[in-house]
């Protein structure tokens, strides 16, 4: 008993820790393109002088900043990000009701997907914010417990949408907040729709 107990254990150590493996892959790549972007806009700076650059442009632009974007790299990574293993780690699935009534029967129910009305399909296309996995950002917010997440959470949870002009502000306001370790993968999964949408890329999957 005590030996199947074992090997139950270690395929579980196992699987757990492929799947972080595999999490940490992916953040990594997307962290690497966000600043690789973001050096071809704003030049040969360190890491954290581009992020400040880029929060102050999309500040003083009020969200509308054109950025230098590769297509091809973008949807090599895009098509890694688009399995539902790796995707719904991050982003939910958005649906929408046919009718009112699917729309109050779905909302009575704890789903993990973000449900709207059959009326405000104008919603997918907001370039001024995201929806994120409610649990991906819950970890994160333990991991990150600083005046920047606070703010942004705060947020967060009374509109359920991460709102791009907080979390610039929020960390323009906290510069030393980008220094703790996962921050600049948290903020390449933040902004990767941003990213997508200057690209005409659809990140969300719909229903």
């Amino acid at each position: 008993m005590k030996k199947i107990l074992l090997i139950f254990l270690l395929i579980l150590y196992s699987e757990i820790s492929h799947c972080n493996v595999k999490y940490s892959k992916i953040e990594s790549e997307m962290k690497n393109y966000f600043i690789e972007t973001l050096r071809k806009n704003y030049g040969d700076k360190s890491e954290d002088k581009l992020f400040i650059d880029f929060f102050t442009s999309y500040q003083n632009n009020k969200g509308k900043i054109h950025l230098i974007i590769d297509k091809v790299k973008l949807n090599e990574i895009n098509k890694k990000l688009s399995l539902d293993s790796v995707y719904f780690k991050y982003y939910p699935r958005l649906t929408f009701a046919k009718t009112d009534e699917e729309f109050m029967n779905a909302k009575k129910d704890s789903v993990p997907d973000i449900i709207f009305s059959q009326n405000k399909k104008d919603n997918t296309t907001t370039k001024f914010g995201i929806y994120i996995n409610y649990e991906y950002f819950l970890q994160i917010k333990k991991e990150l417990n600083n005046e920047a997440i606070t703010n942004i959470a705060a947020y967060y949870q009374s509109t359920g949408l991460i709102s791009y002009f907080i979390v610039s502000d929020s960390y323009l306001k906290c510069e030393e907040c980008l220094n703790e370790l996962g921050t600049k993968e948290f903020l390449a999964v933040l902004f990767w729709k941003y990213f997508c949408d200057l690209a005409d890329y659809e990140l969300y999957k719909i229903n």
